[in-house]
C-alpha cells in the first residue's frame, strides 16, 4: 500500500481519500481504523491531583458509597463518570460487567474459583 501526504496551507481540516481498484480487507481495515473515534481521556482523582488513567492499567471499576472508583496497578482513583458511562467508554472486548457495581478487565484475570 502506498501512502501519500500533501501539505496545503489552505486546508482547514485533514481529508483522507482512498484510491483503489476494488474493496479489499486491507482497504476495509484502513477505512474502519480512520473512522474510529479518538479515545476519550479517563481522569482519576487522588489527593488533590488529577491522573490520566490508561485503560490497560485498570484492574476494575466499581461503585461504592455512591461514588465510582478505578482500581489500577498504581492505586485507586475516584472517577467523575457513572459506572454505566465507564462501561460504554471502556473496550467491551477487555472489560465486562460482573455485577451491578463492578466492571473487570479480563486481561488482568489470573484465575476463576
Amino acid at each position: 500500500m502506498k501512502v501519500e501526504i500533501q501539505i496545503e496551507p489552505a486546508c482547514t481540516e485533514p481529508k483522507v481519500i482512498v484510491v483503489t481498484d476494488r474493496m479489499t480487507e486491507e482497504v476495509n481495515a484502513v477505512v474502519q481504523k480512520l473512522s474510529e473515534e479518538q479515545p476519550q481521556i479517563i481522569a482519576g482523582f487522588k489527593d488533590d491531583a488529577v491522573i490520566i488513567l490508561e485503560p490497560s492499567d485498570i484492574i476494575r471499576v466499581y461503585a461504592a458509597s455512591g461514588k465510582v472508583f478505578a482500581e489500577t496497578t498504581h492505586g485507586e482513583y475516584l472517577l467523575r463518570q457513572r459506572l454505566y458511562e465507564m462501561e460504554a467508554r471502556l473496550d467491551s472486548k477487555c472489560f465486562v460487567r460482573i455485577s451491578n457495581s463492578d466492571l473487570i478487565n479480563l486481561k488482568k484475570v489470573k484465575g476463576l474459583i
